[in-house]
């Protein structure tokens, strides 16, 4: 699994917590678009490029929250608008964030930035009965039945390929 498609996750509203794994390597136009409930994000070390408009409109997302690794260096116009982002824990030294829409302000440097684990999780506080058992097999599936099955699970951990 090398890409998360676009809309994969859309509208996935309860999910609160996501970490998305080194073997990931892209994340589509609005793969994660209004989960509104989602407060903390871990972008493996392998992800590039992150979409336009992304993580819009994931309003319960904080840039303390957020964890984007040096590998990425594109971040699409609108990835992180209508967050609580004030400013991009993003430090790619040759980082492209886009036309519009995203914080200009790159956040200080933490001392050291955490290891980021290989293992993808996600979690939301109460079911949502119109979506699949488990995230992760939309990873696996196509985006189109990813969107039909629909992908938010109560809770679910999973190692990817």
């Amino acid at each position: 699994m090398t890409y998360i498609g676009s809309s994969a996750f859309d509208g996935c509203s309860s999910l609160k917590t996501l970490i998305i794994p080194d073997s990931v390597t892209s994340i589509g136009n609005n793969a994660f678009y209004e989960c509104t409930a989602l407060t903390s994000l871990t972008i493996g070390n392998g992800v590039t490029s992150i979409g336009g408009a992304a993580f819009r409109y994931c309003a319960a997302l904080t840039s303390e929250g957020v964890t984007i690794p040096d590998s990425v260096t594109y971040i699409g116009s609108n990835a992180f608008q209508d967050t609580g982002l004030t400013c991009l824990p993003a430090y790619a030294p040759d980082l492209d964030l886009g036309d519009y829409g995203n914080p200009t302000e790159i956040c200080e440097p933490p001392a050291a930035q955490p290891s980021t684990p290989t293992q993808t999780t996600a979690t939301q506080t109460t079911s949502c009965s119109s979506c699949a058992s488990s995230v992760f097999q939309a990873f696996r599936q196509t985006e189109a039945q990813a969107k039909k099955d629909g992908a938010c699970p109560s809770s679910a951990t999973s190692r990817l390929p």
